[in-house]
């Protein structure tokens, strides 16, 4: 799994569930922004959603950054 850091703070896979379920809890209407490094292998990014996903969410964006 890729480095996973929500406000600069780093997750381990375990870490990051129990925090989305708990973000989740607390704000139903919540929307998930994934922004990654352009050189990482889109099968990580789907990992990731889909690891958000089960954790509740079904409002995810990927950020880019328009040149």
């Amino acid at each position: 799994m890729v480095q996973v850091f929500i406000q600069k703070k780093k997750f381990s896979k375990e870490q990051l569930i129990n925090k989305l379920k708990l973000l989740k809890k607390n704000n139903q209407n919540l929307k998930i922004y994934i922004k990654g490094d352009k050189k990482l292998n889109y099968g990580k990014v789907m990992d990731l959603m889909n690891l958000i996903n089960r954790s509740g969410f079904k409002k995810v964006a990927l950020v880019t950054k328009l040149k």
